[in-house]
């Protein structure tokens, strides 16, 4: 249904990296947002709050993308090239050839 939202929470960064790439080949969702969460106990006792001394430092990762209606492309990604990227380009296009400006990340 185009405007549902799916929301996955994953442990680590390889179940992160491959939610968002099946994410993006499946092609029906707007650009995956993932966010890393952090677990810290709270003292309450009154008026007295407090974080707790100790925290966990790390728990899991949230990753949310908007579904889109069916026939509507998703905006292109918007990332810096990859260094060397630009430069690689330029040699391209002193050799003739036709190479375009990409990320490792696109």
């Amino acid at each position: 249904m185009p405007g549902g939202l799916v929301c996955c929470y994953v442990a680590t960064t390889t179940q992160l990296a491959r939610i968002v790439t099946a994410l993006r080949d499946y092609g029906n969702f707007a650009e995956p947002a993932a966010w890393e969460t952090m677990q810290r106990g709270w003292h309450v006792d009154g008026l007295a709050v407090r974080p707790e001394h100790r925290m966990v430092g790390h728990t899991g990762f949230l990753v949310t993308a908007r579904r889109l209606a069916d026939g509507v492309q998703p905006p292109p990604r918007r990332r810096r090239p990859s260094k060397g990227a630009e430069a690689a380009a330029e040699l391209a296009a002193e050799l003739g050839q036709d190479v375009a400006v990409t990320s490792r990340y696109a």
